[in-house]
């Protein structure tokens, strides 16, 4: 009877830690939109495998080189459905190509590439190279032609997208761009320009406000014709009495 309860309590908590497994999974595959730094782990071995893939045999020696000529963090600026990578591969003086792939299962695939700046890592140039990535729990495997060894050197990055800090470090966003001074400046001078009043709508009421002098001058020279209308008819009625009294 213990041991079943045992059994029952394993289960339990097995079931929890695969739930809780598959959550960080998937919150790591859909960041929320923004633009982020997030730690990475080079390694210059498969970390399924323990082997290297391009035949090297040193594998401190390569393992210390593939540290120098990454930067301890990726940009990831993410749209809520996708995620871009910017990442800084450094040593350039010593490097001819770049290539940077992304695991898909087993598979391998070459990502499209876009430079996005420059700087300077560990005493060499080095370049900002921007890719999509939809899946941040995958492996990305730089493959750089190094001049003086005459081959490519291939590693693997993984990516820790729970440790991720909003911000974009040294890197420059492609999501977040700050808009220039003479944007800002037009964009205050257009704010401060003072509202217009309104014209008030000329109604019958406002007019007849306007107008009452001309309303009562009008009035004023019509009674000029009344009176004159009423002098000629008493001057008739006058001149009919008299001459009825001399008849």
């Amino acid at each position: 009877m213990r041991r079943l309860k045992k059994i029952s309590l394993f289960s339990i908590a097995l079931s929890l830690v695969l739930a809780l497994g598959g959550y960080f999974a998937i919150s790591a595959k859909a960041m929320e939109r923004g633009a982020y730094l997030v730690p990475i782990t080079v390694s210059y071995v498969h970390p399924a495998t323990g082997q290297t893939v391009d035949g090297g045999t040193n594998i401190e020696l390569g393992q210390s080189m593939c540290e120098s000529i990454t930067s301890g963090n990726v940009l990831v600026e993410s749209t809520g459905e996708t995620n871009y990578v910017t990442m800084t591969i450094g040593l350039l003086s010593n490097i001819s190509s770049t290539k940077i792939m992304l695991a898909n299962g087993t598979e391998y695939q070459e990502a499209d590439l876009v430079l996005t700046g420059g700087g300077e890592l560990n005493g060499d140039s080095a370049n900002y190279y921007r890719f999509e990535m939809k899946d941040l729990t995958n492996l990305i495997s730089p493959v750089l032609y190094v001049d003086p060894m005459g081959r490519e050197v291939q590693f693997f990055v993984a990516l820790k997208p729970e440790e991720a800090t909003a911000g974009t470090g040294e890197y420059l966003s492609e999501m977040l761009v700050e808009p220039e001074p003479e944007e800002v400046a037009e964009i205050e001078a257009i704010e401060e320009v003072p509202e217009v009043p309104e014209v008030p709508e000329i109604t019958k009421e406002t007019k007849s406000v306007r107008e009452p002098e001309e309303i009562k001058a009008k009035g004023s020279l019509s009674v000029i014709p009344l009176m004159a209308i009423i002098g000629l008819v008493l001057v008739g009625i006058i001149f009919f009495v008299v001459k009825r009294k001399k008849q």
